[in-house]
């Protein structure tokens, strides 16, 4: 996969910049400040591609109060351009404070080289446009990572580890995890396999114990069905038996019941007695109060009428006692009326006052910012003073910026030329007959010597502006941090300028409320003379007043006597008792008749109820000595009933013994074939059994990982090989050895780097500096080479990060030795650094600068 254009929106530090033009790059240096974006650039591109980005959620990597973002990169891939569109949009605010999930877009083109522009190729969905991506590539995200990304202290992380660590670094990349897996599940299919046996052979030894018991079982079923015909006669003779006194128990309860029947008649005839005489002496007691009432008639008759006479005089008073309450509850409403029309005014007084001290308030609010006012408009003209102040700085910063521009393209010119100059001058030093570069004439010694100082001269020139240049640019780089700083402090202060601003509008506004408060005072203050007038003269509500005066005449001129009306009333409730004295001597004078006819009646029945008591008793003697010979009976019937009962338990006994047999030999014949059926599978798990001991065998460290290993180290070696030699015209080797012999005898595994040079053949261990970095760094490329092509992809792109910041001068410029050596391996190569000394390094530059409108790329 090789990158050619990538286009951010609002991803981490960017917002908006120029689209990455990284298409005519071979070996770049990715350069800026800590934390201006150049990581996520790469970032970018694996989002892009994979989704994924370092350890971060998508949420996470949108631009800080941003809602979505997109990247798009343009890569080649086996010679055809290629597209992925890739989108993030941030979920809806809830109403508890979290959003709701977001939403992704996926999108691939293919570049159609006939029409010249892309089309759309993508599946339906993300996972499956995802998934054709990866197929594409070749790769996934962690394969791309570990081989094309050469992080800081990567080139030593193989080397400088034990061999035991070697070799484990060396299977994680070779993906021999897996056998690990593979292993693991061949020793738990075997366990499973060797659990299963060892339960069949257990059921198996049980079952041919419970088979041996046969022939004692079929010598008890003989037996047991000999003792159930012997008992099957007995039963029948038994039955026989008691067919002879069957039903002697119903003839006993029969009577029983015919016994009971008399005894419950006499007992509810006695009750009836008893009921008919207290009935007899409720109808006496009844004819005898009657009587006494009839006795009182004439006295009853005269007090009923005193009764009437009491009840005319209380309704006629009791009338002019209703036309006074309602003359009462008029008056009262008039006098409500009045009150709460004094009430309204009143109540209108409180709103007034109330008004008139609200604006008092305000007044003195008002007051108090004209004083406010004054300290805040000396505020605003010193923070517009440095607001002009932070511009001058802006502009001041842009001027420099320019001019740093040019300075670097003009030392840019200048290296070239010195460049050039001295591979003239070595060009005739070296030369056996040195030629003038204008003529191209044979130059003598002095014509040298002349043409060298003029070179010499030259490049002292252009090597002295160089240096100036330099010198130059520091200068303005401090010029542009101390302007920077600045503007910095002066937009500290220029925060507070809008509250400001504000302030004044709010102190303004009180002024003129102030104003407006006061006008309202005065025109509260007149109606509230008003009101107050009105009140004291009693100027409302007359025609309520006129009313009332009415109503109070009405009332005095009505006449009603409340002491009159109490002594009618206290007459009426004397005589009030006539009333039912009235009504039971009626009913007493037409119930006498009647009385005296029930009595009659009840005194008949109870006759009739004495003589049906005499014939219950003896029906119920008869019944008791009927019982007597029946009970003699059913004894008899239950001697028999209990021997056939236990003749029957002894044939159940015995046909449960028959059955309990027979199926006892009907499992033995079952457990023949399921014992047949458990050796056959027991055979079949002994020989799935040896087959899972070869592949635990075969899964193990020692099987299929371990000729993996041997197979890998060779290709190892030889692309590591072709590095080293390059960096080292060919002076140094390595060789990997993974056997070596103990000292007590015998050979063990291990996975040791010997380097060869011209001194001979060493350990690794034995080498330090800039050959050991050279080895470290070899290996390293190959490893990442040799992932990439394990994967069946070719490492095209290389991204390198490895902490120039940590390295002395001799270091970085072994780093930069290194790379240059491998970058034909390579179509792309990005070495990310923030070192100033390393920018001219390398022949192209993509430079990240933050800004407070996000971070941007330029390549020069």
């Amino acid at each position: 996969m090789l990158p050619l254009r990538l286009e951010i929106k609002n991803f981490l530090a960017y917002q908006s910049p120029d689209p990455l033009i990284l298409e005519d790059l071979h070996l770049a240096c990715l350069t800026g400040e800590n934390g201006a974006g150049k990581s996520s650039l790469l970032d970018a591109m694996t989002w892009a591609l994979w989704g994924r980005a370092r350890t971060r959620s998508d949420d996470e990597l949108i631009h800080l109060g941003q809602e979505e973002m997109m990247v798009t990169l343009d890569f080649m891939q086996d010679g055809q351009r290629f597209r992925v569109t890739r989108r993030r949009k941030l979920g809806r605010m809830r109403q508890d404070g979290r959003r709701s999930p977001g939403q992704s877009e996926l999108f691939l083109f293919g570049y159609d080289d006939e029409r010249k522009a892309f089309a759309a190729i993508n599946e339906p969905s993300i996972r499956e446009t995802q998934m054709r991506i990866s197929q594409l590539l070749r790769l996934d995200h962690e394969i791309f990572v570990n081989s094309a990304f050469l992080q800081q202290g990567q080139a030593g992380a193989f080397t400088t580890k034990t061999p035991t660590q070697r070799k484990e670094i060396l299977s994680e990349i070779l993906g021999l995890n897996r056998w690990v897996y593979y292993e693991e599940k061949a020793k738990d299919e075997l366990r499973n396999i060797q659990s299963e046996i060892n339960l069949l052979t257990m059921r198996i030894n049980e079952f041919e114990e419970d088979i041996a018991k046969e022939p004692t079982l079929r010598h008890d079923l003989n037996y047991a069905r000999q003792q159930q015909v012997e008992v099957q006669t007995e039963v029948e003779r038994a039955e026989a038996s008691l067919a002879e006194v069957q039903g002697a128990d119903l003839e006993y309860r029969h009577a029983e019941e015919l016994l009971a029947a008399a005894r419950y008649n006499i007992r509810e005839r006695e009750k009836d007695r008893i009921t008919l005489f207290e009935e007899i002496e409720r109808h006496q007691q009844r004819l005898a109060a009657y009587q006494q009432v009839v006795a009182s008639a004439d006295s009853i008759r005269q007090g009923y009428a005193q009764l009437e006479e009491a009840r005319s005089a209380d309704l006629a008073l009791g009338d002019k006692l209703r036309e006074l309450n309602t003359l009462n509850q008029h008056i009262s409403s008039l006098e409500r009326q009045l009150s709460e029309a004094r009430q309204e005014i009143e109540l209108e007084q409180r709103e007034l006052l109330t008004s008139i001290d609200n604006d008092r308030q305000i007044v003195i609010i008002g007051e108090q910012a004209k004083a406010d006012l004054e300290e805040v408009d000396r505020l605003i003209m010193l923070l517009e003073a440095l607001e002009t102040e932070r511009d001058s700085c802006r502009e001041n910063i842009n001027g420099l910026n320019e001019e740093l521009t040019e300075l670097r393209t003009t030392n840019k010119t200048l290296k070239a030329e010195m460049e050039d100059i001295k591979a003239r001058q070595e060009l005739i030093n070296s030369a056996a007959e040195p030629r003038c570069p204008v003529c191209l004439q044979p130059l003598d010694e002095a014509h040298k010597q002349e043409l060298h100082d003029k070179f010499q001269a030259e490049g002292t020139q252009r090597g002295d502006a160089f240096r100036a240049n330099a010198i130059r640019m520091d200068e303005i780089r401090a010029e542009i941090q101390s302007l920077e700083a600045q503007a910095a402090d002066a937009e500290k202060e220029l925060k507070s300028l809008p509250t400001f601003r504000t302030r004044r509008g709010g102190l303004e506004q009180q002024i003129v409320d102030a104003v407006e408060a006061e006008q309202r005072i005065q025109t509260y203050q007149i109606k509230l003379d008003e009101l107050d007038s009105i009140l004291v003269k009693e100027r409302f509500g007359e025609a309520l007043r006129n009313q009332l005066q009415d109503a109070y005449a009405e009332r005095d001129n009505l006449g009603y006597d409340s002491g009159t009306h109490d002594a009618v009333r206290e007459n009426l409730n004397l005589y009030l008792v006539y009333q039912d004295k009235a009504k039971e001597l009626e009913f007493a004078q037409q119930a006498i008749p009647q009385v005296e006819e029930n009595l009659q009646n009840t005194q008949k029945r109870l006759e009739r109820c004495e003589k049906s008591i005499q014939e219950y008793m003896q029906q119920a003697a008869r019944h008791e000595t009927e019982l007597e010979h029946l009970k003699i009976k059913v004894a008899e019937m239950r001697r028999r009933q209990e021997e056939l009962s236990r003749q029957r338990t002894l044939l159940r006994n015995a046909e449960e013994k028959v059955s309990s047999v027979e199926q006892q030999l009907h499992s033995i014949a079952q457990m023949r074939e399921r014992r047949a059926k458990m050796i056959d599978r027991k055979a079949e798990l002994q020989e799935k059994e040896g087959v899972y001991e070869q592949l635990k065998i075969a899964f193990g460290s020692k099987g299929v990982p371990a000729m993996i290993i041997e197979a890998a180290i060779p290709e190892l070696e030889d692309a590591a090989n072709r590095l080293l030699s390059r960096m080292t015209n060919n002076r140094m080797h390595l060789r990997f050895d993974t056997q070596r012999e103990k000292k007590t005898g015998g050979v063990m595994e291990t996975l040791d780097i010997l380097i060869s040079d011209e001194l001979g053949t060493r350990d690794y261990s034995l080498y330090s500096g800039g050959e050991a970095f050279r080895v470290d760094f070899a290996i390293r490329i190959a490893l990442s080479q040799m992932l990439a092509r394990r994967a069946g992809a070719q490492l095209r792109t290389l991204f390198i990060d490895e902490g120039f910041g940590t390295q002395d001068a001799v270091g970085r410029e072994r780093l930069v030795e290194a790379i240059n050596s491998i970058q034909d391996d390579f179509d792309l190569i990005l070495v990310i650094t923030h070192i100033d000394e390393l920018r001219d390094a390398f022949p192209a530059l993509i430079e990240v600068t933050k800004t407070p409108k996000g971070s941007f790329a330029t390549v020069r």
